[in-house]
């Protein structure tokens, strides 16, 4: 292969030389070594150059024709004027130069100087590059290497990709470290994967190795540390590199509690956000890779530096980018090196990131209590809580519950814990049912994945969510804004103490603000029993209810304790918690440690670099927290009254969405230049967590600007809050030319511009929904049930799953609601009403102004017609000719002479052809007025006109509009199958495509050409669903295990008919029937899962492993449901031999 086009230039310093092809005595391939693929530029290059050769003066065979070879090059070459050869430059040319081979320079993994606190020595592995052959010795080469070695006390290297020939491995090695050791795997082309170390510092134990891995067990001998290190360099194509991915999952298989890291180049991408530039579609390989993470239980290092470790080495349009290299481990290395990370240093002449492992020193940070919400639910717990309230504290009460929870009841608890799994086997036999609750209630309070809260236990993801996050808690370095990058965790700490204070502790001087010269402006105020009911004391329910109201999962403040702790500790502190908020309502004073905050930070962005780009989050204390919310409900029943009703965010009733509409049809012409010219700016408050924005519109005119930004200047002085001018924007309209430069220079901001585009947000994100249900894929055509389908309601064979596009159109329908209702709460229904709707409504309104937007709302009006009912009372609110309170809707259009044959004006309001509660329409022979008078609706004069929804309440809901637009169609008769107490999620989901027949059995195989047997046969029977279940040898042998077990009955009918029997004869709630349904989801499961296992992996389980699987599915399934002692409970649980948890 040629070499890169972007080789060039001798070594210098530490960092990395270039691609570089090395050429010896009787060699006939080049170095190239590296963690990386360091010349694989031109081979990943998307846009390839192409060049035909036609040598018809050298192939010439007496009478024979001159035979043409077209050769097709990946790159244009380039062509050495001295030999005429190819692949390297005249400057290069080796006959111009001594064939001295230069060593490859490399950085390794650092050795660490044995200290009692560390526990392993940091690794690293980084590309090495073969760079031109210089004219200097190669034992001055070697120098450089050994030189590198001991700057940075490495101990242990891979090399990928080596290019080197058996033949001359040996002499390679010497040069690059004579004194280390070597092991090379020579199964692939030209040994792809090397391995080095110092003997002196480690120990090395090869424990297999492959073409695309090399997988061995280091052993510091300083430190005792042993760990698994595994190499990998995976294939280009994506077939052969399934069998790395399938190596890793059986090497992950006999890795227990020991530490293991694997790491190189894995030819793979994980997801999108790791590729940038076009590139083809590689939804496939993402989805072998996430696959393969997923079964290993691997988890991503997070890492600094390059977000992307490689590049085509093109430029423009072809420029592609993507994060092909990455260090994985498992739990056992997380738990051995919390602080583990490394770094993606920028490349020099590669194509390829070097990747360092650092951090491994033990981290001693002190630890912050937090009570597990599992001990609430402990026997005893109660008792505990009670012998440390039994302390009397002398001071205030305030001061009593922060002694008695921040001193004593901490200890306590964290004695408690020891103490609860010192003894846990023991524990878990004698009480498993309750254990397994408890198990569930603590995995959910750390993964905070609230959708598992019931269903599907599925500990894997629990504890991969636990493991991914606390991965990405630690901060591993920052850069300061002087550009300095801090690496020592006490610098990096102390950063974001400094900007915190800055940012939060108020050090700026604010003017005290006189409220005095606003009360004749102000339009609202309370009355006196208002201002009382603020003030009136607390009662023991307002507080109660406010530490109930906080939840369970909520992240607790520097005390450490959770709603789950007051909820079920309530009987002993309720009383405690009452006086306390009560002294605080009295006195108006909090204690100190009370008024603690702990600052979570969460980053803005997937690379944090700097402080800014992390939003802080204030963790407080419960007790803080209840007495907020007590303030807030308060408030809530006056702040509605005294905030102007175009303040539309954060009030109750009031949504933001008007104030989005109303921009929208303010900037509807924006980019027009025939309008006057205007300006708005947007402007952004730095001081709120950069989460406030305000937009303020006005003309294009100077002093009006003038006025503006000296009022922002008014209110950054008056509350702290300043303008951000990096996040602000000054945008002009069309028409704003000769002053354009005059306002950005007076304003300070940059200029920014509008959006003109429609983005098709909703039918990207149902891609994306389609893509994360059939395992990643990108497109439809995967899919094995339709979208719409999927969309329908669980009661008419869909999954429930709502159509963001029939949502959508749902919600528009409530904005027009909105419109008929004009109940004065929107300031955007006013402005409709008054600038669109002036002298029509809504239904006969047909102009072209408006808001692309507003457009889209005008299409749904004939869906909206449907659903609404107009009920005429005194006629005084609805229009004559152009509302929709007649059948045949508004008049004007039906019966567009109307108003002239009648003599009723287009703008009369029903109450004119109403009199003395009974209707007065003139006289007239027309047809259509005689039509029109012969179905008039009925009256109801004593009452107001009314516009009701089609619906039992008459209030208009997303629901009932979601039934407007999609009709119910039929129900189907197994939807119950799929429901009850004991359902897991995924096992549900097997069983719906095995009831569709969407399963992927070989009787419409995706491979044409693949044989139609059935694998759990042995190959003697067609693969269908009627086959599987249950007409299989093996599915039988399952039920036969199950009816024996637990008198699981089957009526061995053809598939479809069983699924009719089983949803007739196990309906209903009955928990033994909720059981039934849940045994025949987890086998229909667990025989697929076997199915594929043994196609995909060639593993077999026999049918009583299968069978015990699904019981065991089933059994945990009942001991973590919520269900209470009763004679069905007690009939449940001796079928299925479970220990009674519920006492005697």
């Amino acid at each position: 292969m040629s070499p890169s086009p972007r080789s060039g230039g001798d070594w210098s310093g530490g960092s990395g030389g270039g691609v570089r092809r090395l050429k010896q005595a009787g060699d006939e391939g080049g170095v190239r070594v590296g963690m990386a693929v360091v010349g694989e530029a031109g081979r990943r290059t998307q846009h390839c150059s192409k060049r035909h050769w036609n040598p018809t003066s050298s192939l010439r065979n007496g009478k024979e024709d001159p035979k043409r070879i077209d050769v097709e090059y990946e790159w244009l070459p380039q062509r050495c004027k001295n030999c005429c050869s190819l692949g390297h430059a005249t400057a290069t040319c080796p006959a111009n130069m001594k064939k001295k081979v230069a060593p490859p320079i490399t950085i390794f993994v650092k050795k660490q100087t044995p200290q009692p606190d560390s526990t392993q020595p940091e690794q690293c592995l980084r590309s090495l590059e073969d760079h031109r052959p210089s004219t200097s010795s190669g034992s001055s080469g070697s120098n450089k290497v050994e030189q590198v070695v001991r700057d940075h006390k490495l101990s242990f290297l891979g090399l990928v990709e080596t290019r080197v020939s058996q033949a001359h491995v040996q002499r390679t090695q010497r040069h690059l470290l004579n004194n280390w050791s070597w092991f090379e795997d020579y199964s692939g082309p030209a040994g792809r994967t090397w391995i080095a170390w110092n003997p002196l510092e480690v120990d090395v134990v090869i424990l297999e190795d492959g073409s695309q891995f090399i997988h061995c067990r280091a052993f510091n001998k300083r430190l005792h540390t042993r760990c698994l290190i595994t190499v990998v360099y995976g294939a280009y194509d994506i077939i052969p590199r399934r069998d790395l991915w399938g190596t890793l999952r059986t090497l992950s298989k006999g890795i227990s509690d020991e530490p293991w890291l694997v790491l190189g180049d894995f030819n793979a991408v994980i997801d999108n956000s790791e590729v940038c530039g076009q590139a083809a579609d590689t939804s496939a390989s993402m989805a072998d890779f996430r696959n393969c993470v997923r079964d290993t239980g691997l988890v991503q290092l997070p890492f600094t530096g390059c977000p992307f470790t490689w590049h085509n080495c093109s430029e423009g349009p072809r420029s592609l980018w993507r994060r092909l290299d990455r260090m994985l481990v498992n739990v056992a290395w997380l738990d051995a090196w919390p602080g583990s990370s490394y770094i993606s240093a920028l490349p020099s002449t590669s194509d390829h990131s070097p990747l360092i492992l650092t951090g491994m020193d033990r981290i001693t940070d002190h630890a912050i209590f937090r009570f597990d919400n599992y001990l609430a639910q402990v026997p005893g717990f109660l008792d505990s809580v009670q012998s440390i309230w039994k302390h009397r504290i002398t001071g205030t009460t305030m001061y009593a519950v922060a002694k008695l929870f921040l001193n004593k009841a901490q200890a306590m608890f964290d004695k408690y814990k020891e103490d609860i799994f010192l003894n846990l086997v023991k524990y878990c036999r004698r009480v498993y049912a309750t254990a397994v609750k408890l198990e569930i209630s603590m995995l959910q309070q750390r993964a905070k994945l609230r959708w598992l809260k019931h269903g599907d236990q599925n500990s894997k993801v629990f504890f991969r969510k636990i493991n991914s996050t606390r991965v990405k808690q630690r901060v591993f370095q920052i850069t300061m804004a002087s550009g300095d990058i801090l690496t020592a965790q006490h610098d990096v700490t102390q950063e974001f103490i400094m900007y915190f204070q800055n940012l939060l502790g108020g050090s700026s001087t604010h003017r005290v603000l006189d409220l005095g010269f606003l009360r004749h402006d102000l339009k609202h105020s309370i009355t006196t029993a208002e201002a009382n009911l603020l003030v009136a004391p607390v009662t023991h329910l307002e507080v109660k209810e406010a530490f109930f109201d906080i939840e369970v999962e909520s992240a607790p403040g520097l005390d450490g304790y959770t709603s789950a702790f007051y909820r079920a500790a309530w009987p002993v502190v309720g009383q405690i918690m009452f006086e306390a908020v009560g002294e605080f309502f009295r006195m108006g004073k909090i204690l100190k440690q009370i008024n603690t905050t702990l600052l979570a930070l969460i980053p803005k962005v997937n690379m944090p670099t700097y402080v800014s780009d992390y939003r802080p989050i204030s963790c407080c204390n419960l007790l803080y927290k209840a007495i907020t919310k007590i303030l807030v409900k308060r408030l809530q029943r006056v702040l509605p009254l005294l905030i102007d009703y175009s303040q539309n965010a954060f009030v109750p009733g009031r949504s933001i969405s008007d104030i989005i509409l109303l921009a929208q049809e303010l900037l509807a012409s924006y980019n027009q230049t025939r309008l006057p010219a205007r300006c708005m700016l947007k402007v952004d408050i730095q001081k709120a967590y950069d989460s406030v924005e305000w937009d303020f519109l006005l003309e294009a005119h100077i002093p009006s600007i003038k006025v503006l930004t000296d009022t922002l200047s008014e209110f950054a002085t008056l509350s702290g809050l300043k303008v951000n001018p990096a996040k602000s924007q000054t945008i002009l309209s069309r028409a704003v030319q000769q002053e354009r430069q005059q306002i950005l220079e007076s304003v300070g901001f940059q200029e920014g511009s509008l959006p003109v585009k429609y983005l098709g947000v909703l039918k990207l994100l149902e891609k994306k929904m389609r893509a994360f249900l059939w395992q990643g894929s990108s497109g439809s055509r995967n899919a094995k049930v339709a979208w719409d389908q999927l969309c329908k309601p669980k009661a008419e064979g869909g999954l429930g799953i709502r159509s963001l596009i029939i949502t959508n159109q749902a919600l528009i329908l409530k904005q027009l609601w909105r419109i008929l209702q004009n109940d004065g709460t929107s300031i955007w229904v006013d402005w409709i009403q008054q600038y669109r709707l002036r002298h029509t409504t809504l239904w006969t309104f047909n102009r072209v102004a408006g808001s692309w937007g507003w457009k889209k709302m005008l299409k749904l009006r004939p869906i909206l017609q449907r659903g609404v009912i107009y009920k005429v009372g005194d006629g005084s609110s609805f229009s004559l000719w152009q509302d929709i309170w007649h059948d045949r809707g508004p008049l004007c259009l039906n019966f567009p002479c109307g108003p002239e044959v009648t003599g009723l004006p287009l703008t009369l309001t029903l109450s004119s052809v109403l009199q003395h509660n009974r209707w007065s329409w003139p006289a007239s022979t027309d047809n259509d007025i005689t039509e029109i008078m012969s179905q008039l609706p009925p009256t109801y004069p004593s009452a107001a006109d009314t516009i009701c929804w089609r619906s039992t309440s008459g209030s208009f809901t997303i629901k009932t509009a979601i039934l407007l637009i999609q009709p119910s169609a039929t129900r189907v008769h197994w939807q119950g199958l799929l429901q009850g107490k004991f359902k897991i999620a995924r096992h549900g989901f097997i069983l719906w495509l095995a009831i569709l027949e969407k399963l992927s059995t070989m009787d419409k195989p995706w491979v044409p050409g693949e044989a139609n047997f059935c694998v759990l046969c042995g190959g003697q029977f067609n693969e269908t669903h009627d086959h599987l279940f249950f007409n299989c040898w093996y599915s039988k042998r399952c039920l036969t295990i199950l009816k024996t077990k637990i008198k699981f009955q089957w009526p061995y009918l053809e598939w479809q008919r069983g699924i009719t029997w089983a949803s007739k004869k196990w309906r209903g709630d009955h928990l033994v029937n909720a059981a039934l349904r849940a045994t025949l989801v987890a086998l229909i499961y667990r025989i697929w899962a076997e199915r594929n296992i043994r196609k995909f992996i060639a593993t077999t389980s026999s049918a009583e492993i299968t069978s015990n699987k699904v019981l065991e599915d089933v059994r945990m399934r009942i001991m973590s449901a919520n269900i209470s002692p009763r004679l069905q409970t007690t009939i449940l649980y001796r079928i299925w031999n479970l220990a009674w948890p519920f006492g005697q």
